[in-house]
Order: structure tokens, then C-alpha cells, then sequence
């Protein structure tokens, strides 16, 4: 997939559009129809904020190919000369890769012949070769000089491949100061940090799992394939390259969830009291229990404070103690409807 983001930036700084196609992995005719198209478009270097990659490839890829029956896909000469200077590539490699793209966006490629007819073609336009002046630090290049040559190991015995290779006059140093240390950009703010990507798939509940903990996205996501970066004290969540959620990592015991209300559908929210900050809480709990009748008040407050998970969760301590002082009118009943919440809780 074409990084139109990177080929603007490349752009920007005045590098060379073949460097910027190679750069980019593209041919340098996307270069030309990314710049053709961001100045018909009037869109320049740096982008807005809302201009997502998505959006970038609505406008600057081009329309679907509507090549009828009998019309042959024309070759990418340049990218096949670009490949051809590499070791071991050759035509009849070449065409095999270009016959299989072509089949499989639905094109009609041509034979081996007018293929090689093609590229011959624009060979013998394109052998003129011209000095090019280099931008330290743009581009690293090697000029070999002549066959590779050996050493003989005095050890082992063993052959050792050596390139003889030129280079600038002057010290390393002396062209760093002069050529390479003017152009050098500042570092970044923040220390780069290796990161994890991985896809995950939005629950029902609206949480996605990473490594056994929860994290939640907003609702309206629910079964979307989603893009998770992780780095060692963040995970972020991606949905075609916008960012839709954000959460510190998690670690120890597995299971744990992290929710933002914010995440949540109204009627989820109002059920969990998450947007009410503890307006019912233990107080009134224990108001309920002055309220039941007395002879069961002594075990309804032992079920508030004995129970550890309800001590965690004051409103859900609120909500039973009420259910039992409502429902149990013998201490008989109270014992065992209060031991059955008490395991079923603690279970």
C-alpha cells in the first residue's frame, strides 16, 4: 500500500522524486501523480490534523482500472530496469511477477516477447547517465571498485571475501563537519520506544483482549477488526489509522478490565452508577439496615462489613442489603438467604 504521508514529507524536504520512489517502495510515476494531485488539490506540507492516511488514499489513488477484453496492461519499465541491476534477476523472473499481478487485478498481460520488446525499448532510451550531486546523509551508497576479491584465513585456510570500495577525500571527520553536521534535525522530544502491533476484535461487552486483560474501546465498535500498538506502559487502539481508544498497560494477575465510562452505552452507565460517583453507597446501606426489623439488623450488618468483595463494591452492597431486609421477615429466613448471597458472592 502506497504511503502518499511519506511521499508529501520526502517531497517537502527536497529530496528527488526516483529517491523518494525508492524511499517509498513505489514507481516514480505514483511520485508524479501524487504531486499532480496535491496541486490540483491544494494540499501542502505539513498536513491538517484530520487529514488521515484514509482519506489520503481517497484522493491520491487512482481510479480502478477499466481495461477491456483485448487491451494489454503496460509494464512498469522503470521499476523492471530498477530490478534488473540487482544479482540474479532476470526478464523471464520478471515477467512471471508481472503476468500474476496482472491476473490478479484482473488485467491482460503480454506475451514474454512483446514484454522484453517493451523493456528493450526503454533500455536503450534510458543507458545516458549523468553526474548527480549527493545530499550528505540523503542517500548511503557504495562504489565498488572492480571483482570482489579474497584473503586467505592463515589460520583456518578459508577463503574471506573483501570489497575494495572508494571513497571522499578527507578524514571521516572533516566530511562529517563540513558536508553532514549542518543538515543534522534536532532529536526528538520523547526517547523512542519499541512497540507491538497486533489485531484484535471489539466483544460485545466493547472490550478487546491483549495478552489476558481487558481494555475498552467505545461501544460503537463492537465487532471491528481493530489495530492495537503496544509499548511497555501504553496500548492504543487504531481503527483505519485513527486512534479510538487509549489505555495505560495492564500488568499482573490476568483478567483485569479497564473501562473508561465514557466507553459505555447511556443505559450501561446509569445500570453501574459509573457516571454518579458514589451517590449511593455504603451510607445508605446502612440506612436500609436501621430501617429493617430488628431482629434482623445484626446479620444485615454483618453482611455489609463481613464480606470483602461487597466492601470493594458499595453500591452493590447497598442494593443486597435492601433485597434482604425487604425480602426475610424470620432470622430463620435472613441466616439463609444472607449465607446464600454470602457464597455465591465468595465463589
Amino acid at each position: 500500500m502506497t504511503n502518499y504521508r511519506e511521499i508529501l514529507r520526502l517531497l517537502n524536504q527536497g529530496i528527488s522524486q526516483r529517491s523518494v520512489a525508492a524511499s517509498c517502495d513505489c514507481s516514480r510515476s505514483t511520485v508524479q501523480r501524487t504531486i499532480a494531485r496535491a496541486e490540483e488539490r491544494g494540499i501542502t506540507w505539513p498536513l491538517p490534523a484530520e487529514m488521515t492516511d484514509e482519506k489520503l488514499r481517497k484522493i491520491f489513488s487512482p481510479p480502478p482500472s477499466t481495461a477491456s477484453f483485448g487491451i494489454h496492461k503496460e509494464p512498469d519499465c522503470e521499476k523492471i530496469h530498477r530490478e534488473m541491476s540487482k544479482r540474479g534477476v532476470t526478464l523471464s523472473l520478471l515477467w512471471n511477477e508481472y503476468s500474476a499481478e496482472c491476473r490478479g487485478g484482473g488485467d491482460i498481460p503480454l506475451m514474454y516477447t512483446q514484454f522484453c520488446k517493451r523493456y528493450r525499448d526503454y533500455a536503450v532510451i534510458h543507458k545516458a547517465t549523468m553526474h548527480i550531486e549527493r545530499k550528505p546523509g540523503e542517500q548511503m551508497e557504495v562504489d565498488w571498485a572492480g571483482q570482489t576479491m579474497e584473503l586467505t584465513d592463515n589460520i583456518t585456510g578459508g577463503a574471506i571475501p573483501v570489497y575494495i570500495f572508494q571513497k571522499k577525500p578527507g578524514s571521516r571527520q572533516s566530511v562529517f563537519l563540513e558536508y553532514e553536521q549542518p543538515l543534522l534535525q534536532p532529536l526528538p522530544d520523547r526517547p523512542f520506544e519499541l512497540s507491538e502491533w497486533k489485531i484484535c476484535v471489539v466483544a460485545y461487552n466493547y472490550h478487546i483482549s491483549v495478552d489476558k486483560m481487558f481494555y475498552s474501546v467505545p461501544y460503537e465498535y463492537i465487532k471491528q477488526k481493530v489495530d492495537v500498538r503496544l509499548t511497555r506502559g501504553t496500548m492504543e487502539v487504531f481503527l483505519n489509522s485513527t486512534r479510538i481508544a487509549s489505555h495505560v498497560r495492564k500488568y499482573g494477575h490476568p483478567g483485569q478490565y479497564t473501562t473508561i465510562p465514557e466507553h459505555m452505552p447511556e443505559d450501561h452507565r446509569k445500570y453501574t452508577h459509573a457516571d454518579l460517583s458514589g451517590v449511593y453507597g455504603a451510607a445508605q446501606a446502612e440506612r436500609q439496615i436501621h430501617r429493617a426489623p430488628p431482629g434482623s439488623r445484626l446479620e444485615a450488618g454483618a453482611l455489609l462489613y463481613a464480606v470483602p468483595r461487597l466492601q470493594e463494591h458499595p453500591n452493590h452492597s447497598c442494593h443486597r442489603t435492601g433485597l434482604i431486609t425487604r425480602r426475610s421477615a424470620g432470622t430463620g429466613r435472613l441466616r439463609r438467604v444472607w449465607l446464600y448471597q454470602r457464597l455465591r458472592l465468595l465463589r
